[in-house]
């Protein structure tokens, strides 16, 4: 039972966590808005953890995502 519950909570934070990127990606597309209060906004602890985060998910920093869909 517990590992029912730990593997629901796992699917839960890679889903929360895959929200969060879609709304960055639509951020940096579609607003000037610092990579600082984006962490902020979408609840990173600072700027260096959400570009750390970005980078593993999606394999490139939020600046490389931005130039590439320029």
């Amino acid at each position: 039972r517990f590992a029912l519950v730990r593997g629901l909570g796992d699917v839960y934070k890679r889903q929360t966590m895959q929200l969060k990127l879609t709304e960055v990606k639509r951020l940096l597309q579609s607003t000037d808005i610092t990579l600082d209060d984006i962490a902020w906004h979408l609840g990173f602890s600072n700027g260096n953890y959400f570009s750390k985060v970005f980078k593993k998910n999606c394999q490139m920093s939020p600046s490389e995502y931005l130039n590439v869909q320029l």
